[in-house]
Parts: C-alpha cells; sequence; structure tokens
C-alpha cells in the first residue's frame, strides 16, 4: 500500500516567498513561516500547525503554509483598513519521520510486509498530536525574541488571550488534524485526505489486504479487534483519543466490524472489557472542514461516512460549524482546486476572529464539488442523501 506524496501534484504554480525560522523546541526542530510578514496592526496571533503527509516531512508544507499566509495578507491589504489578526505558520518533522527517523518499515503497510502496520500508525499520529500539545505552550516563549519590530508589544501579542491555535493537516497529517480538534486550545481544523475513524479505516485495510486475521475467521474478520493486527490495548488506546470513539459512543462502528452479528464468536467488543467511556469533547464554537477524493482507495470517504453524518446531525445542537467536501474523481491526493479549498476556508476562519468578510469558500476550477448537505447518509458510501452537485469556481493555485 505504498503511496506517492499526496502532495507532488498541489502546486503547479511559483509559491510565493515566505520567510521561515527554524528553533528547537523540547528537542524538536520547529519551523515558523510568516513571522517576518506580519502587518504592524496586528494584536492577535493565531498560529496555523501544518501536519504532513506519511513518508514526507515538514519541508512538503511549506507551499500550504506559503499560500494561506500569502492570501492572508493579502485579503488583509486589499480590505483597505487592515486587520488586528497576523497569521504565522508552524511545521515540524512527525514521529518516525524526516530527522526523526528511526524505523523506516513502521511507516509501512501491511501489504508491505508491517506486521504491525495498525499499531505503529496510530502511535505515529497520536504521537504527533501529543507532541503538538507539548510544543504548544512553549512555542510564544521562543517566538518573542523573534516578533519583528514593527509589532509594537510582542509580549502582548503573545499573551494565551491573544492567540489563537488551527491545525491542517494532510493525509497521515490529517488524522493528527482530527484528534487536535477535540483539544481546547484549537478552534478550527482543515482535514484534507484525513478519516477520523481509526477502526473503520483499519476494518477497511485489514480486508484488502487479506490478513490472516481477518480471512480466517468466520464470518471474516469477526476476529479482528482484539487479535495481533489489532490488539486489545490499542483499541483502548483508539477509544481514548478518536474522534469516532469518543463522541459516537454506541453508535461507533468499534465496537463491531461492519456486517458482523455482534455476537459473532470472539468478536472482542470494548464495551465488555473496557470500563466507561471517557467524557465526550466539546466541539461548540469550532470549526471544521473536510476535504475527501471521491476515488481514494488508500482513504476511502467511506470509512469516515459515518462520523461525518453524525457530524452533521450534531453540529447545530452542540454550536459547532462541519463542512464536508467531495472532489469526484480524485484520489490520494491534493488537486490545486482541493487546495485553494483550503486556503480560502483557512482564510475565512481567520475573518470571522476578525469581524470582516471572508474570501469566500468556492472550489477550484475544473473540479467537481460535492458538498454534503444535512441528514444521515445511507450505509458506507455516503453519496445517497443530502447532496448538491455544484461546479467548483474560483483560481487555482
Amino acid at each position: 500500500m505504498a503511496t506517492t506524496n499526496p502532495l507532488h501534484r498541489t502546486h503547479p504554480h511559483p509559491i510565493p516567498p515566505i520567510s521561515t525560522l527554524t528553533l528547537p523546541i523540547g528537542g524538536i526542530p520547529v519551523t515558523i513561516h510568516g513571522l517576518t510578514e506580519l502587518p504592524p496592526s496586528t494584536s492577535f496571533l493565531a498560529i496555523l500547525w501544518l501536519l504532513h503527509p506519511r513518508l514526507q516531512d515538514a519541508s512538503s508544507m511549506t507551499p500550504l503554509a506559503a499560500h494561506c499566509i500569502h492570501a492572508w495578507n493579502t485579503q488583509v491589504s486589499n480590505s483597505g483598513k487592515g486587520s488586528t489578526v497576523g497569521l504565522i505558520g508552524v511545521c515540524f518533522d512527525h514521529r518516525n519521520h524526516g530527522s526523526r527517523l528511526v524505523d523506516a518499515k513502521a511507516n509501512q503497510a501491511w501489504r508491505e510486509g508491517n506486521e504491525s502496520h495498525a499499531i505503529d500508525m496510530f502511535a505515529c499520529y497520536n504521537g504527533t498530536t501529543h507532541d503538538t500539545l507539548s510544543l504548544l505552550p512553549h512555542l510564544p516563549s521562543y517566538l518573542l525574541p523573534h516578533i519583528p519590530s514593527q509589532i509594537p508589544s510582542p509580549t502582548n501579542l503573545l499573551h494565551p488571550s491573544n492567540l489563537t491555535h488551527h491545525a491542517l493537516g494532510v493525509s497521515l497529517g490529517a488524522h493528527t488534524a482530527w484528534q487536535l480538534i477535540l483539544q481546547p486550545p484549537f478552534t478550527s481544523s482543515t482535514i484534507l485526505l484525513g478519516c477520523p475513524d481509526y477502526i473503520n479505516l483499519m476494518l477497511h485495510r485489514a480486508s484488502k489486504s487479506r490478513l490472516k486475521s481477518w480471512t480466517t475467521a468466520h464470518p471474516p474478520g469477526s476476529h479482528f479487534l482484539g487479535s495481533p493486527s489489532f490488539p486489545p490495548p490499542l483499541v483502548s488506546a483508539v477509544r481514548s483519543s478518536d474522534p469516532a470513539a469518543l463522541l459516537m459512543g454506541t453508535e461507533w462502528v468499534g465496537h463491531s466490524p461492519p456486517n458482523t452479528p455482534p455476537t459473532s464468536p470472539g468478536l472482542w467488543q470494548p464495551s465488555q472489557t473496557q470500563p466507561s467511556s471517557p467524557p465526550q469533547p466539546s466541539l461548540a464554537n469550532k470549526k471544521i472542514l473536510a476535504l475527501s477524493g471521491g476515488a481514494d482507495k488508500l482513504v476511502p470517504r467511506a470509512c469516515s461516512a459515518p462520523f461525518h453524518a453524525w457530524l452533521r446531525d450534531a453540529a447545530d445542537a452542540r454550536g459547532f460549524e462541519f463542512t464536508d467536501v467531495v472532489f469526484e474523481g480524485v484520489g490520494h491526493e491534493t488537486t490545486p482546486a482541493m487546495a485553494e479549498r483550503a486556503v480560502e476556508w483557512v482564510c475565512g476562519v481567520l475573518a470571522c476572529l476578525g469581524g470582516e468578510v471572508g474570501r469566500g469558500d468556492g472550489g477550484g476550477d475544473d473540479e467537481v464539488v460535492r458538498e454534503v448537505g444535512k441528514g444521515r447518509e445511507e450505509g458506507n458510501v455516503g453519496d445517497k442523501v443530502g447532496r448538491r452537485l455544484e461546479k467548483g469556481v474560483g483560481s487555482k493555485i
């Protein structure tokens, strides 16, 4: 299940120049983009944590950081009235990636000979979630000496009350971005090619990989949860941090594989051996954009569909915003139109912070975009209810 870089065709046009500063924070090299470009009017700082795909490193997110910062600063400049909100981007190598690589095999999938794929992948991106949260309180101290001279009060700017945190992740990084939106410091997440339901994703991969732990059970897959391929401690770890597991409760697919009777012999059910579920995190006042490829085989949208439907149904009552967009015919890649949609959406989130009008929420040209409306989807395909087809408009990055 080797994957090419899902960002390899994202930026066909020149990348805007952007300032870059790399600082070691807690033993992790952290790259900060956009400090020099902060407008003089900045009194609130939005920090965009950019999380890279599997098999890539922090540098792969530089173009997206540059486009987001350039788009926001241009929007502020063109408004004629300035903005009190400034934007910087923060990137670092995920665990076992880039400068932190210790075991290349652990980044591979079952089909590539890594028998502990499910364990390794979750440990990697869940660990990156913890790394982000550990860096977050220390970042302002390291930034303080580097705030540009045009900012009148750097100490004031970096006060916690003047900071907002936002995640933008691609593929593996998007899995982390899903986890980060559950954390209180984060107010928005931009998800590109990510899945919020790890159990559902691994059930799909185990089936497609024809694992022994899947095929030898009767019915197939009924012994997968709790098997060496997905051991009980991993199910416990997923239950404590996976968005679908935390928020869907008894509707969560992790209680039994799809199409498998709950009473099947040997089925390892979390509810039988685990304590009560952890408290549900709050999504109140948060914003989530999920961008998926309609033809993505590595992270199929069907694996996310039940939780996406749950989010759409819960959004109004729980006071959060969820936008669910499918790019027809797109596989596991971030197209220019998809990146443009993400950049526009980030600018819209920042405009709301500053009480301004955002750039809009259009798609890129030459892409057919399905924006999923309210209403629960049917089955795992998730394309029967509440969708509208529209031709995306807007310029490509």
